[in-house]
């Protein structure tokens, strides 16, 4: 027996592969840290998990998403484990829906659950299986029994589950599975899974069709696309898909989920906090505010340091060591190797450290606090007019600091053009 692990980026699933393998893969607060498929056998059985890049959609946007659909498409393992974060479960669901349209057998690991309760939410299993199948409630870093969960994966059977995408769509799918039963294309995969995946635009199935075979798919996408605008339905027929999809995950987690009162009033302390700093007036001033505080607060901090280490003790060593290679007739160039050379280099990067420390404390704060990801959204617009989106944020603030990471950190953007785009821009922010 076969499984693969599916889940978002920062979900625990290198974690819970961990568990189950005891294995010490490397596990990090970032997406990305998964780059390849690592296989391995459970703990005290003959059965193989596979661990594949965490990824948020079966949509091919980048190298990570490409791996796992690739996996997903060849169809070498018998059963799939979705790693949900119980956490922020809304947001999970939508690679879900996707995983049950496969029609394999699936299996639902609900990852955070000592968070979950610390927030008092809690998930009711029972609905959440009759939506969308078995499921366990877990705290994957504090799991000691790996036993009933292993026997509830072993378990599971094969999904019926299906979405009705409505009259427009549904004669689009229907449309499209009859090409793939009549050229037999992906014989080994549901059908059903194939047809909503290209009409939807899958680009990695897409590039898989003959020249022929695109054309057909894409006639059928423009002339359903060209009916859902018509009706009003949406404005892409990407768009309606997830629409959709939104639609029924709402639905479900309103009966799934229960929230304590105390949580609420709290959920909505935090949703007028939102308002006003992603508002689209004054959502970009506060934030540019933000970031004067921030550097006006680590230069008055930072530059009193500077100075003190300059002038007592850099300077003084200097001129110690510089004494002592004069004294020890050291040729001339020797010591402007040294001296103008290393220890200058090196006492620049001295002087420029409290700076950095203490401006790395204060974005580890923002980030800390949700408001970075909030100010991806809000420069979300403004960044589009450049070819970009709000991702490129973070890499240009690491620019005022210094241009060499945030290249790095431009990894992150999956769009190859906007990922480019950025890292040209980056060179000409002022360190």
């Amino acid at each position: 027996m076969k499984y693969i692990l599916v889940g978002n980026p920062n979900v625990g699933k290198t974690t819970f592969f961990n568990l189950l393998t005891d294995s010490n893969s490397k596990v990090t607060n970032f997406a990305g840290t998964t780059v390849d498929i690592v296989t391995r056998k459970i703990k005290g059985t003959d059965e193989t998990v596979i661990d594949i890049p965490g990824i948020r959609a079966l949509s091919h946007d980048s190298e990570d998403e490409y791996i796992a659909i690739d996996t997903i498409i060849k169809n070498d393992f018998d059963k799939i484990v979705n790693i949900i974060d119980s956490v922020n479960i809304k947001r999970n669901l939508y690679l879900t829906i996707q995983l049950l349209e496969t029609g394999r057998p699936i299996s639902f690991i609900l990852n955070m659950k000592d968070e979950l309760a610390e927030r008092g939410t809690h998930i009711d299993l029972v609905k959440f299986e009759q939506k969308f199948g078995s499921a366990t409630l877990i705290a994957a870093k504090k799991e000691k029994n790996v036993e009933p969960i292993i026997t509830k994966i072993q378990t599971v059977k094969p999904n019926t589950f299906m979405i009705d995408y409505g009259a427009t769509l549904e004669e689009a799918i229907t449309a499209i599975i009859s090409v793939i039963e009549k050229e037999n294309i992906f014989p080994d995969v549901d059908k059903r899974f194939i047809a909503i995946q290209l009409c939807s635009g899958n680009m990695y199935l897409h590039d898989q069709l003959d020249a022929r075979q695109q054309q057909y798919i894409k006639k059928i996408q423009l002339r359903t696309e060209k009916k859902i605008i018509e009706q009003e339905l949406a404005l892409s027929l990407h768009g309606l898909f997830f629409k959709i999809r939104r639609a029924y995950i709402m639905d479900a987690l309103a009966e799934i989920i229960s929230v304590e009162e105390h949580e609420i009033k709290e959920q909505k302390a935090k949703g007028w906090a939102d308002n006003l700093l992603l508002n689209k007036y004054i959502g970009i001033p506060i934030f540019l505010l933000n970031f004067y505080l921030i550097f006006f607060f680590t230069f008055l901090i930072g530059d009193p340091i500077t100075a003190f280490l300059e002038e007592q003790i850099l300077i003084p060593v200097g001129e110690w060591i510089a004494l002592v290679l004069t004294n020890s007739n050291a040729p001339e160039i020797l010591i402007s190797l040294l001296i103008d050379g290393a220890y200058a280099g090196f006492s620049t990067v001295i002087m420029f450290l409290p700076q950095i420390i203490i401006v790395f404390i204060f974005l580890s704060v923002l980030e800390g606090s949700g408001y970075m990801s909030r100010a991806v959204i809000l420069f979300d617009r403004t960044f589009s007019k450049l070819g970009l989106n709000g991702k490129a944020l973070a890499p240009m603030m690491i620019g005022l600091g210094c241009n060499v990471p945030a290249i790095m950190a431009a990894r992150t953007i999956t769009d190859k053009k906007e990922r480019m785009i950025t890292q040209l821009i980056i060179p000409f922010i002022s360190c």
